[in-house]
């Protein structure tokens, strides 16, 4: 349905610009345009109303667009690239979209949640063998986090096997199969995204979600979280009928204190830091942490998805 109204959104754009002009062109030459100055109208508001109607019906991604992502990502960081180092991006998470508003408020933000970390085994010992290889890349010694630095991340990763790692100062095609991306905005060293897609590995791990939150934990960036963030939620978005992926959601919002930071320009930290964890059949496909959740994530109920209670705050990985 929501192709449907991409393509009566771009007709009426279309309607709306042919009969804007002949309304321009009439005016100059004398000529009655009103007839024509109602259809531009017209035409722009169902333009409008489409759009709109096209994102609220917009579908679930479905298996196996994990590749596309880290792309998705880049065009967000730079369309949005402007208006965010001037404003502070909003606290509503469901939708990917950059705004100004004010950081939400310590008392809009859940109670931090007690873990077993003390009880879990390092990420490297939980694996098999054959697929150490990919492991031992993504778990290296002083891997940069989230917010980390970009020129740092090559001096990590810079020998390893082209096309494995994506670079957030770089430009790639959709041919590579990389088992770690990063994005950044241009000329800045710091990295706004990191995705890391266990089914583009050799041998692919088959963790599961207690498994994987160590290896999560250790790309945050608990030094920035600790005089900024404040844990905001966690929750598990489930298929309505158990045959598409499941989504474990985590989100550190800005404090009061983040947000008065941000607009006296003391940093230029996103409203929230929101970590996704895509799972099939209990097997962890990839996990996302960047800025926002993705659109899709704003329409559940339309998109045949439900939110379940999960209690995760990754300070107990730490």
């Amino acid at each position: 349905m929501s192709y449907l109204f991409a393509i009566l959104y771009v007709v009426c754009f279309i309607v709306a610009v042919v009969f804007l002009v002949k309304t321009l062109l009439g005016k100059k030459k004398g000529n009655d345009t009103g007839k024509s100055k109602i259809i531009t109208i017209v035409a722009f508001v169902l333009f409008v109303a489409f759009f709109i109607l096209t994102g609220v019906m917009a579908p679930a991604p479905s298996e196996g667009t994990s590749n596309n992502k880290t792309a998705s990502t880049e065009n967000d960081i730079k369309q949005y690239e402007d208006q965010t180092k001037n404003e502070l991006p909003v606290q509503d998470n469901s939708a990917n979209e950059v705004s100004a508003s004010e950081p939400v408020s310590d008392s809009d933000v859940g109670v931090v949640v007690q873990g077993e970390s003390s009880e879990k085994e390092p990420i490297n010992e939980t694996v098999s063998a054959d697929a150490s290889d990919d492991i031992s890349i993504i778990t290296r010694d002083g891997h940069p986090t989230y917010y980390g630095s970009v020129e740092e991340s090559h001096k990590v990763w810079d020998d390893v096997e082209k096309g494995k790692i994506h670079f957030g100062d770089k430009s790639y095609g959709h041919n590579d199969k990389p088992i770690l991306s990063m994005s950044a905005y241009r000329n800045e060293d710091v990295i706004r995204s990191i995705d890391v897609n266990f089914e583009n590995f050799n041998n692919n791990p088959n963790l599961d979600i207690d498994e994987v939150i160590p290896l999560v934990a250790s790309y945050m960036p608990y030094d920035i979280m600790d005089k900024w963030y404040v844990f905001g939620r966690s929750e598990l978005i489930a298929s309505d009928d158990g045959t598409k992926a499941n989504y474990y959601v985590i989100t550190y919002s800005l404090t009061d204190e983040g947000g008065d930071a941000y607009y006296s320009k003391e940093h230029s930290y996103s409203g929230s830091i929101d970590v996704i964890i895509q799972v099939h059949d209990d097997i962890v496909q990839s996990f996302n942490i960047s800025f926002g959740t993705p659109r899709w994530m704003s329409s559940l109920k339309q998109n045949k998805y439900h939110t379940e209670e999960w209690l995760c705050n990754l300070y107990d990985f730490r």
